[in-house]
C-alpha cells in the first residue's frame, strides 16, 4: 500500500468534521508521513525496526542526514508523533478534535511528505543523506 493514501484519507476525515474523524485524521496524516520517512531510509539501506522504536530512528536519522530539509522533517515528525499519541490515546485532550487543528496537521503531512519525496526523487541527494547518516552511526557507534 502506498502510505500516502493515508494522507489523502486523513483530508477526507478531516471534512467530517467529528472528534473521532478529527483524532483519526491526525493518526492518518502522521502515519503517512512516518511510512513515506520509512521508505526513504530503507531505500537507503537503513534498516527501521517495527516496533515502537521505528518512531523514534526515522526522525532521529532523518536528523542527522545532513541535508536540510530532512533535518525540518525529523524535527516536525517527533511533534507529529508526540500529537499522534494525544490524538490516539489522550482521550481527555480536546485540543486534538478541532478541525483547525486537525487540518493543520494534514496539511503539514502533505508538506512534509513533499520534501520527503524531493528527496527520494533526487539521486545525487540520496547518495549525500546515505553518507552522512552512515557517519553520524559512526559517530555513536551504531551498526
Amino acid at each position: 500500500m502506498n502510505p500516502r493514501t493515508f494522507q489523502e484519507f486523513a483530508k477526507e476525515l478531516v471534512a467530517k468534521n467529528r472528534p473521532v474523524t478529527l483524532r483519526t485524521a491526525i493518526s492518518r496524516a502522521y502515519y503517512a508521513t512516518y511510512h513515506v520517512g520509512v521508505a526513504l531510509l530503507e531505500t537507503l539501506g537503513f534498516i527501521i525496526p517495527q516496533g515502537p522504536g521505528g518512531h523514534g530512528e526515522v526522525p532521529r536519522r532523518l536528523q542527522n542526514s545532513g541535508d536540510a530539509d530532512l533535518e525540518v522533517v525529523g524535527r516536525q515528525l517527533e511533534n507529529f508523533h508526540r500529537q499522534r499519541i494525544h490524538a490516539d490515546y489522550r482521550l481527555d485532550n480536546r485540543e486534538v478534535e478541532g478541525v483547525n487543528t486537525a487540518r493543520l496537521w494534514v496539511i503539514q503531512a502533505g508538506q512534509l511528505i513533499q520534501r520527503l519525496d524531493a528527496c527520494l526523487a533526487d539521486q545525487t541527494r540520496r547518495a549525500r543523506v546515505k553518507q552522512s547518516i552512515r557517519e553520524w552511526e559512526r559517530k555513536i557507534s551504531r551498526p
